[in-house]
């Protein structure tokens, strides 16, 4: 917590006076329930996505010369834990939508004693992101270099911030269907990589990259709604949220389209989903 809050002491004093006032005027407006929920602080978050990205041309650079790294063991649990993890999520999060009476769009963040286990939820699936860099650090220690596209480490590095700016302006509402939906594919992801990685043939190995695209085209769907039609949830969290949707259906649609033109590559494992939110 001492490098975390050093880091964020030097960048504040670099930064001129106005600069500061208006990063405090942006901070001052976080919902009272995301007062009481850890890793809040934008200079932290931007650290730890800072460290990941710094961690990879090491992480290359160490396993250069060297073989690569038997992981079975330490992938096979690291992908059940995430396919419970992502089990809970999906289920909880539609089970406290079920509670607090939320429709398809137009909701809003509960703002009572009643939206704070929405909100611990919301902050669960966010830290999750954290977690899932654990995947990229697998495939450079296996050395399956084919694996680190930049689509990959791009949805991994974005979806963390992403997350933070969600839950510390509004941990709930309609940032609830995003989360169920991205936890229900993430439990056949993970799935699909459990068994694999145990010798069992997976026949929807195919259809992962259109699950997530069919995710990301129902969020777009529902942030435009939000965006054209507001009522509860922020206006300017669904526009952001519009904007990185588009973003994420161009990269998987190109991934998806080049591995159709190359057989061999959809042959081996899907990389442009593998461990993406």
């Amino acid at each position: 917590m001492e490098l975390l809050n050093t880091f964020e002491s030097g960048v504040r004093s670099a930064l001129p006076l106005s600069v500061n006032q208006w990063i405090d005027e942006a901070l001052s407006h976080q919902h009272p329930l995301a007062k009481e929920l850890p890793l809040m602080n934008p200079f932290h978050v931007i650290l730890i996505v800072l460290g990941y990205l710094i961690s990879l041309p090491i992480g290359r650079a160490i396993m250069k010369d060297r073989k690569r790294l038997e992981l079975k063991g330490f992938s096979m649990l690291h992908n059940s834990f995430l396919i419970l993890l992502s089990l809970y999520m999906c289920v909880e999060s539609l089970r406290q939508a079920w509670i607090l009476g939320f429709g398809f769009v137009g909701n809003g963040v509960e703002n009572s004693a009643q939206g704070i286990p929405m909100a611990r939820v919301m902050w669960i699936f966010y830290f999750s992101k954290v977690l899932e860099f654990v995947d990229t650090w697998i495939m450079i220690l296996k050395k399956n270099e084919r694996q680190i596209t930049f689509l990959h480490i791009y949805h991994h590095s974005t979806i963390f911030f992403i997350w933070w700016i969600v839950v510390y302006y509004a941990p709930g509402g309609d940032a609830f269907l995003s989360a169920a939906q991205n936890s229900f594919v993430h439990v056949w992801m993970y799935l699909y990589y459990l068994l694999a990685s145990l010798g069992i043939e997976v026949r929807y190995k195919k259809y992962i990259t259109l699950m997530q695209m069919s995710q990301f085209l129902i969020n777009l769907v529902h942030a435009s709604i939000d965006v054209v039609f507001p009522r509860n949830y922020p206006v300017g969290l669904a526009k952001m949220l519009v904007l990185y949707m588009v973003s994420l259906l161009i990269l998987f649609g190109n991934f998806y389209i080049k591995s159709g033109r190359q057989p061999r590559l959809a042959k081996n494992e899907p990389q442009g989903t593998k461990k993406s939110n």
